[in-house]
């Protein structure tokens, strides 16, 4: 067999091939109905497993905005006692220093006691 003959052959290969996928139509290439259906039950089990999946998310989403609720309500009423307990601190800080200064006397502005700066002297010399 030469190549004249090996590419005759070949040629008729094509020329079957492109008859015979010219003789299918529309039908033939689409899906088959069992295909089809399928397909449409395993996007309905996508559809319901992603449904799952958002309802779990926004569960645990709520669930964690009602944990920080929680501790801001705790958080606000310990602020609040925090600052009673302190007001009540400072009126009786208040209370104490207002008696303290009573008691004291006042000094008058510019009293204070001057010294002299002295040096030591020196021993005097022996000649």
């Amino acid at each position: 067999m030469d190549l004249s003959d090996i590419l005759k052959q070949h040629q008729l290969w094509l020329d079957k091939a492109k008859t015979s996928l010219e003789k299918l139509t529309n039908a033939d290439i689409t899906l088959p109905l069992d295909v089809k259906q399928q397909r449409i039950e395993e996007i309905k089990a996508r559809i319901t497993d992603f449904t799952g999946q958002k309802y779990n998310a926004v569960q645990r989403f709520d669930a964690a905005i009602a944990r920080q609720k929680e501790e801001l309500s705790r958080l606000e009423a310990a602020v609040s006692t925090d600052k009673k307990l302190l007001q009540g601190v400072a009126v009786s800080a208040d209370v104490s220093s207002a008696a303290a200064i009573t008691q004291t006397p006042a000094k008058k502005a510019g009293t204070k006691k001057r010294t002299k700066n002295v040096r030591a002297k020196a021993p005097p010399k022996a000649t």
